[in-house]
């Protein structure tokens, strides 16, 4: 980049800034969720959840089918929302030992208001975690030489 350049890029900075300001109530959450990333962490990619396709019922439970890919790491979850509350169920394939943590968020999916909860895969690699709170969440697997974040999930549900 050169002077003029600069000089450019610091006029459209400041047209954006006083055409479109950042709300400050944003400010909070995004230094959160900058504080909560890892670069080290390997990024699992929504590869199936079955709200994208046609819904067929519609009660006032429900369950959520989502899969999550990372290399040759598959995180396979359940969610399974009840009276009692919101229950998740997975496993990981290839099965292997592993802390899961799951992530919830109140505000867009930074943590914010939100909860952490640690449990362990057996033999299987199956794991659940219930009492899990309303909204956003995401899983931390942190298997022998890596660990795999899944994507930030929203809490979509047609009817309760």
């Amino acid at each position: 980049m050169n002077s003029d350049d600069d000089r450019l890029e610091g006029t459209l900075s400041r047209a954006v800034e006083f055409m479109d300001p950042l709300p400050s109530w944003l400010v909070p959450p995004a230094v959160a969720a900058h504080a909560m990333r890892s670069v080290d962490d390997e990024l699992a990619r929504l590869t199936f959840d079955s709200l994208a396709g046609p819904l067929l019922v519609r009660t006032g439970g429900g369950t959520r089918l989502l899969a999550y890919e990372c290399g040759g790491t598959t995180v396979e979850v359940e969610v399974v929302h009840s009276g009692a509350g919101t229950t998740i169920v997975g496993r990981l394939v290839p099965p292997r030992p592993a802390e899961i943590i799951v992530e919830t968020g109140t505000a867009a999916g930074t943590g914010i208001g939100g909860s952490r909860v640690a449990v362990r895969t057996d033999s299987l690699g199956r794991f659940t975690c219930g009492g899990v709170s309303p909204g956003p969440f995401r899983l931390r697997c942190r298997l022998d030489d890596t660990v795999v974040v899944t994507e930030w999930t929203g809490d979509w549900w047609p009817s309760r």
